[in-house]
């Protein structure tokens, strides 16, 4: 069932105008202390090894591997490896990576990939609370092996629209949670305002396609924009409860809350 855009009009009416006042905002339970990718790729350049970048898994809602390089003494050339996502990256597990991952062919980037190197760390594959969340969910499908992971570098700029077709600006960031959570993308206006949208409220996330918003511009920008010097920590509860009303799942994942499923007048799962 689709909910009427009236309806949805007045509930972002709700939300925005309570983010106006001080918005009850939904902390992020899980994960620690949120950066944004920028400022993580810069902080590691004064670190013996840098991060190149960040491989998304948009799907999860969940940073799957980083890219990452470092001089070693018996190379001419930078050594450039994947590793699972980590926040901070030492010198004992360069060393690791160079013995592990060292490679003339750049790896394909998917799933199967991500998964064999978090074995390979002895980590959990960050998938896991996502798979027993889907499995308890309508639709259990999940493609563990080939399903594409994004490099932040391939949709960084990418266009924002809203559902009226008027553009919004461009992705200029994704906040990331120290436990690797996609927990929103950064919203950059053509005046230069930036805004904390949570990964759920896009109706599409194709790297090849404009990313799309199902609401008018000029709901969008009724969400206040934040100050870069302080960037937010948690998500704001009016986006939350618009992810949540509008298609059923919550903001950090797209997986189905089946507790809404068989309820009437609750919309259905997309």
């Amino acid at each position: 069932m689709k909910i009427p855009m009236f309806l949805l009009c007045m509930l972002l009416a709700t939300v925005t105008s309570s983010a106006k006042a001080q918005t009850t905002e939904t902390t992020i339970k899980e994960g620690g202390k949120v950066s944004l990718i920028s400022d993580l790729l810069k902080d590691s350049t004064r670190s013996s090894v840098q991060v190149q970048d960040f491989v998304l898994d948009l799907e999860t809602g969940h940073a799957a591997l980083q890219i990452v390089s470092w001089q070693h003494t018996d190379r001419a050339k930078p050594v450039i490896a994947v590793a699972p996502f980590s926040p901070k990256m030492d010198v004992k597990l360069a060393t690791q990576l160079a013995h592990e991952l060292s490679s003339t062919e750049p790896p394909t980037l998917n799933r199967q990939l991500a998964e064999s190197l978090h074995k390979t760390f002895g980590q959990e594959v960050y998938w896991s609370k996502y798979i027993s969340r889907l499995k308890s969910a309508a639709d259990a499908r999940f493609d563990s092996e080939k399903y594409e992971l994004v490099p932040f570098a391939t949709i960084r700029d990418k266009k924002i629209v809203a559902v009226d077709g008027e553009a919004l600006g461009a992705l200029a960031d994704v906040g990331l949670s120290d436990s690797g959570n996609i927990v929103y993308c950064v919203l950059k206006s053509s005046d230069g305002a930036l805004r904390a949208i949570p990964l759920g409220a896009f109706l599409n996330r194709e790297r090849n396609k404009d990313w799309t918003i199902e609401l008018e511009s000029k709901q969008v920008l009724q969400f206040k924009p934040f100050d870069r010097q302080q960037i937010p920590q948690v998500i704001d509860r009016g986006w939350q409860e618009y992810v949540a009303v509008r298609y059923g799942r919550d903001a950090l994942q797209e997986v189905p809350k089946v507790d809404t499923a068989a309820e009437p007048g609750k919309p259905e799962h997309k």
